[in-house]
């Protein structure tokens, strides 16, 4: 069992002391020896400065690629994973927003397909060279002569060495695209799917992504998803350790009973109060629960006081980690 952080960081706080707080708290953190630091939303920027004041804890950023250019996130995935040497988690979050998806203009039942073909997009960039995509939503380029003989939109170009990338190709048709540079990490950095039902729960193990519960909008108890996760991951005749479940949590340990009592455990809001003693046995029950290797101690910029969050990842580090890393 590894712990990390999972950092939100919208608030009503002015954004430079906001993200100066996140940073110091990731540094903490890191120094604590916590293995990761998650960043909701599509913050690339702000991942890059926490790989910058950082040197081992891993950096994980949660896109949501239904609401961008597939290839663009691609390639902000793939500076930062050269950025940080190799510490790039990749999450894609599936669920958006009704208001999200009107302001994009895009209809609630092309949410998902968009979302599975962005993935496809994304992850064949970065282990491909030349490509053509004819997908339903996305053709890369867009005025590519490119044709699909055997029906698949993705269209790999003949190996014709040697090979020159294609803004440099003067002259020639721009039929087909190239993703510089290419991330670190081979043969590309790890998916992490933000599951919030059963679907993509499934779709994830079958696709041999990583799983995390707990950072979006859940539409199904963490624990049905995860036994949903798991039973297509067998079907699919993957192994467990090849990926990672991880779960995002609210963590709140004291010092003594006096100061606090455990507080029920909510599926819903995924939820810890309570001594390191309580907090280590609620992390073990949800553990058992959902089989989760990896659990995030999330930290929001608007909710959480300074020094509360300080106290917590120190008694973490020191009083429960231990007993949970053995």
């Amino acid at each position: 069992m590894k712990l990390g952080i999972f950092f939100e960081p919208m608030s009503q706080n002015a954004p430079a002391d906001t993200y100066d707080l996140l940073l110091e708290q990731a540094i903490t953190a890191e120094s604590l020896g916590f293995a990761t630091a998650w960043i909701a939303g599509h913050e690339f920027p702000l991942a890059a400065a926490l790989a910058e004041v950082t040197e081992y804890i891993r950096v994980g950023v949660l896109a949501k690629p239904v609401l961008e250019h597939p290839l663009k996130a691609a390639e902000d995935g793939a500076v930062l994973d050269l950025a940080s040497n190799g510490r790039l988690l990749f999450g894609i979050d599936p669920s958006i927003a009704p208001e999200e998806l009107d302001a994009s203009g895009i209809p609630s039942d092309q949410c998902w397909p968009r979302f599975i073909e962005a993935t496809d997009v994304i992850v064949k960039s970065w282990t491909h060279d030349s490509f053509a995509y004819l997908g339903e939503y996305n053709r890369i380029p867009l005025r590519t002569n490119a044709v699909a003989d055997d029906g698949q939109p993705f269209i790999a170009q003949a190996a014709e060495p040697p090979f020159v990338v294609p803004w440099r190709r003067a002259g020639m048709p721009f039929d087909y695209v190239s993703l510089q540079p290419k991330p670190l990490q081979m043969p590309h950095p790890p998916v992490f799917v933000a599951a919030a039902d059963l679907d993509s729960a499934r779709w994830a193990a079958h696709m041999g992504y990583s799983l995390l519960l707990g950072a979006g909008s859940a539409q199904t108890p963490a624990s049905a998803c995860a036994m949903a996760y798991w039973e297509e991951l067998a079907k699919s005749g993957r192994r467990r350790d090849e990926v990672t479940l991880a779960i995002a949590l609210e963590l709140e340990v004291f010092e003594n009973n006096a100061s606090a009592g455990q507080q029920p455990v909510s599926d819903a809001g995924l939820r810890l109060s309570g001594t390191p003693e309580q907090v280590l046995e609620g992390i073990k029950s949800i553990a058992r629960d959902t089989g989760a290797f990896h659990v995030l101690c999330r930290i929001s910029a608007q909710h959480n006081d300074p020094t509360a969050v300080a106290r917590s990842l120190h008694l973490l580090a020191s009083e429960v980690r231990p007993r949970l890393e053995m």
